[in-house]
């Protein structure tokens, strides 16, 4: 909680006190981001390294039926950590 608290005041609240006609307080202050926080990170899934975490609609329910992982998201192609460094070192170098 003090994590995403100290995310919020670094980076949504300067957003929001930069157009309060467009983000009123009422709607889109701490209390509402730690929830919508938490609803999203609850129901994300680990794509893969390259990619992070993802959104897919109803896929949570997939895995609720006996606690196991039934449905394995992946990107595209699956890129080793070899891989990984190596265009990491590419882009490095420009």
């Amino acid at each position: 909680r003090k994590q995403t608290a100290a995310h919020w005041r670094k980076f949504v609240k300067p957003l929001l006190d930069s157009a309060p006609e467009v983000f009123p307080s009422s709607g889109f202050g701490l209390d509402a981001y730690l929830q919508a926080s938490t609803l999203v990170s609850s129901r994300s899934f680990a794509v893969d390294r390259k990619h992070g975490p993802g959104m897919v609609p109803f896929a949570d329910l997939f895995n609720h039926l006996t606690g196991a992982e039934h449905l394995h998201f992946t990107g595209e192609r699956e890129v080793s950590d070899e891989e990984e460094e190596e265009e990491g070192a590419r882009g490095a170098r420009g």
